[in-house]
């Protein structure tokens, strides 16, 4: 694990820090190719792969949460400058894979005039990470895509047929294991009296541990309601949930 933060006189809970996790190959090849690394702050972190035919960077980032004050403006718009400065110093040539929680919601509207950026399965509304996040794709956009014959694909169609074929080619290889093998490998079964227990409707106790579980601070979801209101609602909203849950 690859990890960048603050020192720990100035680390405030869990809210700074980032890592890129590698496997075992992952890692022999980056280490390899120089354990090439960049702990650009307690929010970005890039590490640099040389790989054939194209090297590759991948840059993690954790953004803050939706401003709600002048201080937290200047933080997010700081992050998106320090971001695009991390990019642009990546060698022209490589594939850059951006891994991100950027703390932004983007809506339904933007489809309509965003659509090379945004999908048609998005929130209502947006926020104003979602402004922010929107510019950086408009600024940073995929570069030329091209057939098996070099032939420069521009219907957005093509472009994903073509992304859905490399990783078909990509991935669907040949398992050096013998099916007979794989056939013999027993499937455990559950036994009834754990069929029932997992059938049974979650108990009050079952939902008030879950709702604990959940990170403070996270964007809320199509409702609007983040875990800091559902936990801020103590028992009547538990018994709220609890009434939803049986009822499903």
């Amino acid at each position: 694990m690859i990890y960048s933060g603050l020192p720990k006189v100035n680390k405030t809970r869990s809210a700074h820090g980032v890592a890129i996790c590698l496997d075992k190959t992952a890692t022999n090849i980056w280490k390899l190719s120089g354990s090439e690394w960049e702990a650009v702050n307690e929010r970005i972190i890039k590490i640099r792969m040389y790989c054939a035919p194209i090297n590759v960077t991948y840059i993690a980032v954790y953004a803050s949460v939706n401003p709600h004050n002048k201080s937290m403006i200047d933080k997010c718009d700081r992050f998106y400058i320090q971001l695009q400065e991390t990019i642009d110093k990546v060698p022209k040539g490589d594939m850059i894979i951006l891994m991100d929680d950027c703390n932004a919601r983007v809506g339904k509207q933007e489809h309509l005039t965003v659509p090379q950026v945004v999908g048609p399965h998005a929130v209502d509304v947006k926020n104003e990470n979602g402004n922010r996040l929107i510019d950086f794709c408009l600024t940073n956009k995929n570069s030329a895509i091209q057939d098996k014959n070099d032939k420069l694909l521009i219907n957005f169609r093509n472009k994903l047929d073509r992304w859905k074929e490399y990783f078909c080619e990509l991935l669907n290889v040949n398992s050096v294991v013998d099916p007979y093998l794989i056939h013999q490998i027993s499937i455990p079964s559950t036994s009834t009296e754990e069929r029932d227990r997992q059938s049974k409707p979650p108990t009050l106790e079952e939902i008030e541990e879950t709702l604990k579980q959940m990170r403070n601070r996270k964007a809320s979801g199509n409702d609007d309601i983040s875990a800091d209101i559902l936990k801020a609602g103590g028992l009547p909203v538990l018994k709220w949930l609890h009434e939803i849950f049986v009822d499903i």
